[in-house]
């Protein structure tokens, strides 16, 4: 009896590049995320005009350091940004 080779995940034309269909779901994925972080620092904006309103200092720093820690987690997504762009000018990583 003949075995036959597992079905493979990975694109075949270049081993280190996940399958099309694989790229495809991530690419949406990230963005959603993305957008998700979007929302959430831009609340956090509307948290710091609203409590210097108040003159709520503890809410002001509070504030502040959420919308802080939603631009850090932003930043492992600049990799995507770069892949886009090279992508759309032809180039490869």
């Amino acid at each position: 009896m003949e075995k036959k080779p597992a079905a493979r995940l990975r694109n075949t034309n270049h081993p280190h590049e996940p399958a099309p269909e694989k790229t495809a779901e991530k690419n949406t994925e990230w963005k959603f995320e993305l957008l998700a972080l979007s929302g959430f620092s831009l609340s956090g904006l509307f948290f710091i005009v609203s409590s210097i309103r108040n003159g709520d200092v503890l809410s002001l720093i509070g504030s502040v350091v959420w919308v802080v820690s939603c631009l850090f987690w932003m930043l492992p997504y600049k990799k995507h940004f770069s892949k886009e762009s090279a992508c759309r000018s032809g180039k490869r990583n």
